[in-house]
């Protein structure tokens, strides 16, 4: 039988496992959009278009710290 403190720390865990992957989520949300927005303004061989892409996933991932 575990106590209450060593079963706190396991859900304490799966909610860090859960966390992470939603975190991971967000970023891939990110990452798709830059690149459908620097689709449609660059083209894929330009140096612009990764500069844009590393920019816009600053600024995204950036957005979604402040909203929560």
């Amino acid at each position: 039988m575990m106590s209450e403190k060593e079963q706190l720390l396991i859900y304490i865990e799966e909610i860090n496992i859960e966390v992470r992957i939603l975190q991971d989520m967000k970023r891939v949300k990110c990452i798709k959009l830059a690149m459908i927005e620097a689709n449609e303004s660059y083209s894929k061989d330009s140096d612009d278009y990764h500069a844009f892409i590393h920019q816009r996933i600053d600024d995204l991932m950036g957005e979604i710290k402040w909203q929560n």
